[in-house]
């Protein structure tokens, strides 16, 4: 099955949500919103006509949209019915009905906001803890102290926005190229021109993938040995490389666990500075597909699965990949030693018999085979 690029992508299914909406009245002051938030999925419960509805907040879209069936039936109770997000809304007879392949995405969500909205607000993703924080126009400084979420934080990481004449369209330059800021992406798809770096390492774990006008192609799964965004490096980072791709897709979920989109003054911010493990942290996570922290020197893996799911503690500590001691990878991670983006490699071309993993829970080691597999940009 080909891959779709995220501006292409309509998650446009009906969703139920229990959670009171914030009022479609004037905010004065920021809105906390919640829902099911993770990297390339910023799902949350918005205000439709004074009910709750589970939408999807989508930067690599210019324009917002909502299912057929959600439009019809609001609007045959108000015909001037809005959409609200925080401070700014818009009319819901406004929104377009386009059909989506995708319609079966669970959470089911009822539509999808745009940069048509998006554009217009401040707003921040707190992937940690699902939460979704939208600031007034009028605030001065928004987002500064929400920011700070760590005591040990300095001053913000600040990565400027060229946005496309004559659009919305916000995009990050790249030393590989520019690279369209999408918050629907959960990895970073560079540009064709990447390939020909020496400081990227292809993997052989490769898809089809169709861009957005139509063009076939292939991504690769490969690794940044560093990736400078802005003037923040990060090392061995997961990438995309698409052979026909001239403008990339960039996932800010990269940036860390609360990160500030503010569009109307071209710029995204996140806390500085990082953790000096969130490089491993974030490889691995997208290597596994399941959320891998560090902690007193050891790495440890979210488990999942019936028997984790009602375990006291679901995190489980890695003992090696590969063959690998996990505990020395990550102080190869810190060391930035790009020996750490071989064993990296090795684990993506374990596929497709997958690659051994051994944990330790509770004091038992089991082994197990995990397959990675090529990450999706959205």
């Amino acid at each position: 099955m080909p891959l779709i690029l995220p501006l292409a992508i309509a998650y446009i299914l009906v969703g139920h949500s229990q959670e009171a909406a914030p009022k479609a009245t004037a905010v004065e002051e920021a809105v906390t919103l919640s829902g099911p938030i993770q990297p390339g999925r910023c799902r949350v419960t918005l205000d439709l006509d004074g009910h709750p509805r589970l939408f999807l907040i989508d930067t690599g879209l210019e324009h917002s949209y909502i299912r057929p069936d959600v439009k019809l039936n609001v609007l045959a109770k108000n015909p001037k019915a809005q959409l609200s997000v925080g401070p700014a809304s818009i009319a819901v007879s406004s929104l377009t009905t386009p059909e989506s392949t995708l319609y079966q995405e669970v959470p089911a969500v009822a539509g999808v906001v745009g940069l048509d909205v998006l554009s217009k607000i401040v707003f921040g993703i707190d992937y940690k803890n699902r939460k979704l924080t939208v600031w007034p126009a009028n605030t001065k400084d928004p987002g500064k102290d929400w920011l700070l979420e760590d005591p040990k934080s300095q001053e913000p990481i600040n990565i400027p926005l060229d946005i496309e004449e004559g659009s919305n369209v916000p995009f990050v330059a790249t030393e590989y190229g520019t690279c369209e800021l999408d918050t629907g992406a959960t990895i970073t798809l560079l540009p064709k021109g990447a390939a020909n770096s020496t400081s990227v390492i292809s993997t052989n774990v490769t898809e089809n993938l169709e861009l957005f006008d139509g063009t076939a192609g292939h991504a690769n799964q490969a690794i940044a040995n560093e990736l400078e965004i802005g003037h923040e490096s990060f090392f061995c980072s997961p990438v995309l490389v698409g052979d026909q791709v001239d403008v990339g897709v960039f996932a800010p979920s990269v940036l860390g666990s609360r990160v500030l989109f503010d569009l109307p003054n071209h710029r995204i911010t996140s806390a500085g500075p990082r953790r000096e493990t969130a490089d491993a942290e974030y490889a691995l996570t997208t290597l596994f597909h399941t959320s891998v922290q560090a902690r007193n020197g050891h790495l440890y893996l979210l488990a999942r699965g019936p028997a984790m799911d009602k375990a006291t503690d679901p995190w489980t500590k890695l003992v090696s990949i590969n063959g690998h001691k996990a505990d020395d990878l990550l102080r190869l991670f810190l060391k930035k030693d790009t020996q750490a983006c071989i064993i990296m490699l090795h684990a993506y071309n374990a596929m497709p018999a997958g690659c051994k993993v051994v944990v330790d829970h509770a004091g038992k080691q089991t082994t197990i085979t995990m397959s990675p597999f090529l990450s999706r940009p959205g």
